[in-house]
């Protein structure tokens, strides 16, 4: 037994070996080979405890390297695929302008763009292109400025209330101005009143009015209106609550032509316009 074989032998016995009671020199080398490879064991774990943990590690933070493997699983090297949450209903706009019902006959929103609704607000349109008066015609671009809409206004008492809204262009003398008739159903909210009352709230225009008197009815009529897109308005309220407005303008910016020398219509015949029993809508 060499020098460094005794050293060995009794740094391994005082660390809780405890000696026979005779130490030869065989057995001092014997233990310290023991005690030399239990600790070599030990190393040799924790190396190898090391390395997993690593690879483990490695799983996770290692980008760019792509496994292949089915999305939303993690494979090494591979990045986790993002989870988006499932979206929960949220709450009506608040400036939604949808009324205190929900939409009628599977509409969307207020608008009808077919059915008899739609049918309705397009006969409002023909009605008011017979009364365009003589001598005015319409415009080479007519078909892209004559419009008619239906509209949804509430539900009252059970009772669907609509609006029914049509313009078209008027010219005369190289000028073009506007022609234009809305009908509301019995209920409508918004045109409560009669005659000046009735015709002011066209658009909200107020103005100048006065009543005049046609086929036995009292037809409010705007003379001079405080709104710059329209000069006149007559309205009337009918027998069966319906109401009734046509209005006037001598121009219409949107043409990019010059107005009207002069209004289509008197205000007599704008009221007379406004009881013309073809705008029944019923």
């Amino acid at each position: 037994m060499n020098e460094n074989e005794l050293r060995n032998g009794l740094r391994a016995a005082m660390s809780g070996e405890a000696p026979p009671a005779t130490l030869t020199g065989e057995i001092v080398v014997e233990r310290a080979r023991r005690a030399r490879r239990r600790r070599q064991a030990t190393l040799a774990g924790a190396g190898s405890a090391a390395a997993v943990a690593l690879i483990a590690v490695g799983a996770v933070v290692l980008p760019g390297m792509s496994s292949g493997e089915p999305s939303g699983q993690i494979g090494v090297g591979a990045r986790p695929t993002s989870v988006s949450p499932t979206p929960t209903p949220g709450r009506p706009s608040s400036g939604s302008t949808k009324p205190s019902t929900s939409w009628p006959n599977g509409q969307t929103d207020r608008t009808a763009r077919s059915g008899p609704e739609y049918d309705r607000g397009a006969r409002v349109l023909e009605v008011l292109t017979m009364l365009r008066p003589p001598g005015h015609t319409a415009p080479p671009d007519a078909a892209g400025l004559t419009y008619h809409q239906a509209n949804f206004e509430d539900r009252v008492n059970d009772r669907e209330t609509w609006s029914y809204l049509s313009y078209l262009p008027v010219a005369k003398d190289g000028g073009v101005g506007r022609l234009l008739a809305e009908v509301h159903t019995p209920g409508t909210r918004s045109n409560s009143g009669n005659g000046c009352e009735l015709a002011k709230k066209f658009w909200g225009v107020g103005g100048q009015c006065r009543v005049v008197q046609v086929g036995g009815a009292s037809v409010g009529v705007v003379t001079d209106s405080a709104d710059s897109r329209i000069d006149q308005v007559a309205a009337v309220r009918r027998a069966d609550d319906t109401a009734v407005f046509v209005a006037q303008a001598k121009s219409w910016e949107q043409t990019g032509k010059p107005p009207l020398r002069e209004l289509p219509f008197t205000p007599e015949a704008l009221a007379a316009a406004a009881i013309d029993p073809r705008f029944d809508v019923s």
